[in-house]
């Protein structure tokens, strides 16, 4: 019941810092400066390598580090400006120095009185970063390789209830190269072919695909198979089998990471049978290190049906097990792997329910389940565990 009580209280999305997880490598070395203005020759800039990260501070993620800017003790500058924000210099030893922090992947320059600093990028390696919820869609990039950019995607749905399309943000920022950020509405699979011309009438062409779905289905289903360890025990009847139970897994999408799941668990030999399912309400409450780490409760119902040839009666009971899910997103690096580790408890007077599995893969999945149901009055014990393989049926609605 406390568990019940702080999901729906606190339906919140808690991320662990505002720190991303970058898909590339950045040289700082590869990071150079142009500066034009009366400071040009006595004017020095120190990175500091160790606070170089990755930052979404409007949900577009890219690299930033800590800046150390130089000036002789005689030069009249008191500050310098950047990004419309005053950081004033303080007076160490010889020097007057000013620190800020700063965005390497920002077309803003840094002025001091009449001198402008810029950095562009020098490398000879390619820094494409494509975000992870561009996964999914299968964004590439090809075409100014010398160039480093950044992209990010952003899904949303419109229309009716089942009638969902979906609509794909793409946003392409191009730092060092002085052009606005490219945006792209999509609402089916598509390549495009971007020119892209900088102050200097400088041009480079952009190769751009991406697939995606045209409808947004709202109900998906996968089955579940595999040999599992059976024990059943009712009053005066005992029985312990191996067995391939049935289980059937559904996920009804209601709006941004909010769904009903659905599962059912189903075995069968000539002596019993055990049937259990259930119906929660799944929503992200937490999400950590850049929301590849994401934790799920899961509140609702479960259904609980028994019978055996002893008793020649089904035994039906509706109990209230609550849950949640721990999902690793992209595991191992690996693109669109998923593991996932998750628990219904029901530790209550009279019943005593379990259900906790571990399930990892990409499409299809492996499941390690353990699941156990006790009612003390009807003397009614099963416990189950087992590996299963799962796959998906089809996408409806």
């Amino acid at each position: 019941m406390k568990f019940l009580l702080v999901a729906l209280l606190f339906p919140l999305t808690l991320f662990a810092n505002m720190k991303g997880i970058p898909r590339v490598d950045l040289n700082l070395d590869d990071m150079k400066p142009v500066i034009t203005g009366s400071l040009k020759d006595v004017l020095e800039i120190k990175f500091d390598k160790e606070t170089l990260y990755w930052e979404r501070p409007d949900d577009i993620l890219r690299p930033y580090v800590h800046l150390t800017i130089e000036i002789p003790k005689k030069s009249p500058a008191k500050y310098l400006t950047y990004k419309d924000q005053e950081y004033h210099f303080e007076l160490v030893g010889k020097m007057k120095k000013a620190y800020l922090k700063f965005s390497l992947f920002d077309n803003d320059s840094i002025l001091i009185d009449d001198t402008t600093i810029h950095f562009y990028y020098t490398g000879k390696k390619k820094v494409h970063h494509i975000d992870y919820d561009c996964i999914k869609y299968q964004v590439k990039i090809e075409g100014a390789n010398d160039l480093p950019l950044t992209v990010s995607c952003f899904n949303d749905v419109f229309g009716e209830s089942l009638e969902l399309k979906n609509i794909l943000k793409i946003v392409i920022k191009i730092p060092h190269w002085d052009v606005n950020d490219i945006n792209i509405l999509a609402r089916e699979s598509d390549t495009k072919r971007i020119i892209i011309e900088n102050k200097n009438r400088e041009k480079k062409e952009l190769k751009i695909s991406y697939k995606m779905r045209e409808r947004k289905k709202r109900l998906n289903l996968a089955l579940g198979l595999g040999p599992y360890q059976f024990s059943f025990l009712q009053e005066d009847f005992e029985k312990e089998v191996v067995i391939s139970p049935i289980m059937l897994y559904g996920n009804v999408y209601l709006v941004d990471e909010h769904s009903f799941r659905m599962f059912d668990f189903f075995a069968y030999n000539e002596s019993m049978f055990f049937n259990n399912m259930g119906l929660y309400y799944a929503y992200t409450m937490a999400a950590a290190f850049d929301g590849l780490i994401k934790i799920t409760p899961l509140i609702g119902l479960q259904g609980i049906n028994v019978r055996n040839d002893f008793k020649k009666e089904t035994f039906s009971d509706l109990i209230g097990p609550q849950g949640f899910e721990v999902t690793w997103h992209h595991s191992f690096g690996i693109e669109n792997y998923l593991v996932g580790v998750g628990m219904f408890l029901s530790p209550g007077q009279g019943t005593d329910y379990k259900n906790v599995w571990i399930r990892w893969g990409k499409g299809f999945f492996w499941e390690l389940n353990f699941l156990s149901y006790r009612k003390e009055k009807k003397e009614i014990y099963t416990k189950s565990w087992g590996l299963s393989v799962g796959f998906p049926i089809g996408s409806f609605f």
